[in-house]
């Protein structure tokens, strides 16, 4: 399993997140890798890796990596947006060790976090 498909499977598995964003087709709840289809319904949650920065071992490969991902949060509510945002940061900031599908997470830290407008 991909860390995309393991970050989505997280992610679509947490109640008080996929509450706000509803969604009873492919994909359920509305929560897309990458970018969202032109037919997608708001509200609506995207994610791309940004960066990997894979851990160096001397004597072999370590297998671990450092992946940083945006996370973006979609509607035409902006107090409801920021419901969802405040919903996926509750749900993945700070969350502890353990295991999302076959990936092995070490920890999950927030860097920054912004509101934006984009008209339609």
């Amino acid at each position: 399993m991909s860390i995309h498909a393991s970050l989505y499977t997280y992610l679509s598995g947490q109640s008080a997140l996929t509450g706000l964003i509803g969604g009873t087709t492919s994909p359920s709840p509305r929560l897309y890798p990458g970018t969202a289809p032109t037919s997608a319904v708001l509200p609506y949650i995207t994610f791309q890796r940004i960066s990997s920065r894979h851990i160096q071992h001397t004597a072999a490969a370590s297998g671990l990596a450092m992946a940083t991902f945006q996370v973006d949060c979609w509607d035409d509510d902006s107090v409801n947006c920021s419901a969802v945002a405040e919903a996926v940061r509750a749900e993945l900031e700070g969350h502890p060790a353990g295991t999302w599908g076959s990936d092995t997470i070490k920890g999950v830290y927030m860097q920054t976090q912004r509101d934006t407008f984009e008209p339609p």
